[in-house]
């Protein structure tokens, strides 16, 4: 609790862009402070909370409260990145691309956590990209092991091409 301030000043000085922290191992005071040095500093806030035994609940109950609500969004945030990331890096969360295209990290959020509830094997699964290749064809998609498309920026499992509009 002495040092937080510090570390949070040495993180952002570091480059990290994200904290995780544990609602349900932190006390009321700890919690407030995180967050309010996460919105000081722009980090991107997720939640840390695990399962470590057989007979822990799969549900946390912090996690219902109100001021976390934003950490199930997150989530999807983070599973949207880890998506796109695995297609691209310049596509992921924290690129320098979509930290251009999207000044706010409110913004990114959503735009990823948006990413992270579709099924990204649906040809509508990354909203604000435009997938090309009709699947109607040789080299156009239509088969899910061909990747040859030129020119792409990531390659959906299915075998279109995904890139920026």
């Amino acid at each position: 609790d002495e040092f937080v301030d510090l570390l949070f000043e040495e993180l952002k000085s570091l480059g990290i862009n994200a904290v995780t922290y544990m609602p349900s191992r932190n006390t009321a005071g700890q919690l407030a402070k995180v967050q309010k040095l996460c919105g000081q500093y722009g980090f991107f806030q997720i939640s840390g909370e695990d399962i470590n035994s057989p007979r822990q609940k799969f549900l946390c109950e912090a996690l219902r409260k109100k001021e976390f609500s934003h950490l199930i969004e997150s989530t999807w945030a983070l599973i949207g990145h880890e998506q796109m990331a695995t297609k691209d890096k310049s596509l992921g969360m924290f690129s320098h691309e979509s930290s251009q295209k999207w000044l706010r990290l409110s913004d990114r959020i959503k735009e990823y956590a948006d990413i992270g509830k579709f099924d990204v094997n649906r040809s509508d699964a990354f909203p604000g990209l435009r997938v090309r290749g009709d699947r109607k064809g040789a080299g156009n998609g239509s088969d899910p092991r061909d990747n040859s498309c030129a020119g792409c920026s990531a390659q959906a499992s299915c075998g279109r091409v995904i890139s920026e509009p």
